[in-house]
């Protein structure tokens, strides 16, 4: 664990604030800003310094509102990034699960998720720029399920196959939360090329999707400067957390 920090250390010191001035590309909160059309419920706020990725609804399921079924893909072009969110072809739909409220630094991100009960999800990312990128994704569930076996996410660029950054991520549960699970990594995209991020279920287990960030890393955007600029942001983020909402 200390041999862990003191590299984490070392690297966040090779982007120093004034050497790594990372520029937000996308933050988006899955999730449902306005009321959905029926009594009882109400919508959660966004997260701040997020944007809304929401979709039409059709019919009410308790808590939870049935949104995309089968191929269906849900889409929206956020800074001129198409943003294209679906289950697998024939692997049955998403839902949203915009229970009560949360609480925390990110409770409103935390409130709603895209879920897959038995599938895997897939996020297509088009229009993105060459260049090295930093993603974070965030995975919360606001009322534990019975599949807990975790998924995988693996990242495909271009016409690469897919590349492991995270095994067996556990999802977190709650309405009040000490945190909720994230995912970082880094990825470079060359000139056309699109990415898609596949959190790929575990067993048939339950998959989930609270909203992610895409941050481009200046030049020169080598994995070895994206992955210690990536440090960099995370112990701000944590030393942010630790001083307050």
């Amino acid at each position: 664990m200390k041999l862990r920090l003191i590299i984490i250390f070392l690297l966040a010191g090779l982007c120093a604030p004034e050497r790594c001035v990372a520029e937000l590309i996308l933050a988006v909160d899955v999730g449902v800003a306005d009321p959905p059309p029926f009594p009882g419920s109400t919508p959660n706020d966004v997260q701040s310094g997020f944007q809304e990725f929401s979709a039409p609804h059709q019919f009410p399921l308790g808590d939870r509102d049935q949104y995309n079924v089968g191929i269906s893909t849900l889409s929206r072009t956020i800074n001129g990034i198409d943003i294209d969110i679906r289950a697998p072809d024939g692997n049955g739909g998403l839902y949203v699960d915009f229970a009560s409220n949360v609480t925390g630094p990110l409770g409103n991100l935390a409130e709603d998720a895209l879920i897959a009960p038995l599938s895997d999800i897939l996020i297509d990312l088009d229009g993105l720029s060459a260049g090295t990128y930093a993603i974070t994704t965030w995975h919360h569930v606001v009322v534990p399920a019975s599949a807990v076996n975790g998924f995988d996410v693996n990242v495909l660029i271009g016409s690469s196959g897919p590349q492991t950054v995270a095994n067996n991520v556990q999802w977190s549960s709650g309405s009040n939360p000490s945190g909720i699970t994230s995912v970082d990594y880094a990825v470079q995209i060359g000139n056309g090329e699109n990415l898609r991020i596949q959190l790929d279920s575990i067993g048939g287990s339950l998959t989930a999707l609270s909203g992610f960030t895409v941050t481009s890393i200046p030049e020169p955007s080598s994995l070895v400067t994206a992955t210690a600029c990536l440090a960099s942001m995370l112990l701000r983020r944590r030393r942010l957390g630790k001083g307050g909402s």
